[in-house]
Order: C-alpha cells, then sequence, then structure tokens
C-alpha cells in the first residue's frame, strides 16, 4: 500500500493565487483520513477474521487428517479380523474334518470288529448245528436198529410167550 492516512495527514499544498479553498481541502482531507481509519479497521477485523477462519480451516484439515487415519486404522482392522475370521473358520473346518474321519475311522473299526465277531458267532452256530444234525442222524439210526431189532425180537417170539428184558438193553449198548 503506497498512501498511508499519515502521508495523506502531512500532505501540505502551496497556495497559489487561484487555489482552492484551505478549508474545503482540509475538511476533504479529514473525510479522507476518517476513511482510512475506517479502511483499517475493516481490513484489521478483516485480517482477524481470516486467521480465525485459517485456524479454523486448519482445525478442519486436522480433523480430516485423523478421521482419514481412523478410517485406515479401521480399514486395516477389519481386513486383519477378517482374515483372522478366515483362518479360524480354516482351522474348525480342518479340524472338524479331522474330527470326522477319526470318528468313521473308529466306527468303521467297531463294525468290522463286530462283523467279525458275528461272523465266528455265526460258524459257531453252524458247527454246532451240524453236530446236532449229525447225532441226531446217529440218533436216528440207532432209534432205527433198536425199533428194528426189537420188531424182529417180537417176530420171534412164540405167541404168548414173555420177551426177554434183560438181552435188550445191552444190544442197544452195543449199537450205539
Amino acid at each position: 500500500m503506497g498512501l498511508t492516512k499519515e502521508d495523506v495527514f502531512k500532505k501540505e499544498f502551496s497556495v497559489v493565487f487561484r487555489g482552492y479553498k484551505e478549508r474545503e481541502v482540509d475538511a476533504f482531507l479529514d473525510e479522507v483520513i476518517a476513511t482510512f481509519d475506517e479502511w483499517e479497521k475493516v481490513k484489521a477485523q478483516m485480517q482477524e477474521d481470516m486467521q480465525k477462519l485459517q485456524k479454523r480451516i486448519d482445525d478442519y484439515v486436522a480433523l480430516e487428517d485423523t478421521l482419514k487415519e481412523t478410517i485406515v486404522s479401521a480399514q486395516r482392522a477389519a481386513a486383519d479380523i477378517t482374515a483372522k475370521a478366515e483362518q479360524e473358520k480354516e482351522d474348525i473346518l480342518a479340524q472338524a474334518m479331522a474330527d470326522a474321519a477319526e470318528i468313521q475311522s473308529g466306527a468303521q473299526h467297531d463294525a468290522d470288529a463286530l462283523l467279525g465277531e458275528a461272523t465266528r458267532r455265526c460258524e459257531e452256530i453252524e458247527a454246532q448245528y451240524r453236530t446236532i444234525v449229525a447225532k441226531g442222524k446217529d440218533m436216528r439210526d440207532a432209534i432205527m436198529k433198536l425199533v428194528a431189532y426189537q420188531m424182529k425180537e417180537l417176530e420171534d417170539l412164540p405167541m404168548g410167550a414173555e420177551p426177554e428184558e434183560a438181552n435188550a438193553p445191552e444190544e442197544q449198548e452195543e449199537q450205539a
């Protein structure tokens, strides 16, 4: 700024024969000085306002930076939590699969053991059945021989004679 209010106040004009009226010039200069005063006050107020606004802008910029850092931090935390959750999911799934395989293996082992025991028991029962059937045939054959022997004895008896009871059991034992 080239001209100040002091420059205006100190300015002196030469007096000439047909010059300006000194009072009018002084009055005008007083108005100019008053206007300069108002402008300086307005300028000072504007500078103060501008400083306040600049401080607010600086505060908003700092807040914006803080918010950006917070958002970035939150995004990182979310990514970390997501990655940990994904890893935990994979670990749980792997453990569940391992547990299921172990349970299945144990169940298969138990089923194989039960099947083996059932097969062995069936074979024992079949062997016992064959033994019983064979003994049943032997008993039937022995009974048939005894009945045949008894029939023969009855045929050989004279009419009215008593059968011999003492010889029959001994012959049964020999045939068996």
